[in-house]
């Protein structure tokens, strides 16, 4: 089956143009970036999706998980990765590392 939960962005403001990144976790563990297989139980599948102003999130397997997903979502505007070419924008910590001097919004 495919859960699907789907929240309000409003940093998303033109999904044609920002860049985004979803990032997944289980309590305090690692931030995890999506899409990612296999994340809770051996086969099932996590990915995401977007428009302007809303994040969707994706759960596949043959039944629905029975803990708490965590999600953080990234956007990233254009003029910041122009500034950035070569910043690894599915590494968190690289990311995180920019947001404090530009206007990266999470």
């Amino acid at each position: 089956g495919v859960y699907q939960a789907d929240g309000n962005n409003a940093s998303l403001t033109d999904a044609s143009v920002d860049g985004v990144e979803v990032f997944i976790r289980l309590d305090q563990n690692s931030w995890y970036n999506m899409p990612f297989a296999s994340f809770y139980s051996s086969g099932d599948y996590c990915a995401y999706g977007y428009t302007t102003g809303t994040t969707s999130f994706y759960y596949y397997y043959t039944s629905a998980p029975t803990v708490t997903f965590y999600y953080k979502v990234v956007v990233i505007p254009p003029a910041v990765m122009k500034q950035h070419p070569n910043t690894n924008w599915k590494d968190l910590s690289a990311i995180t590392a920019l947001m404090h001097g530009n206007n990266a919004r999470s």
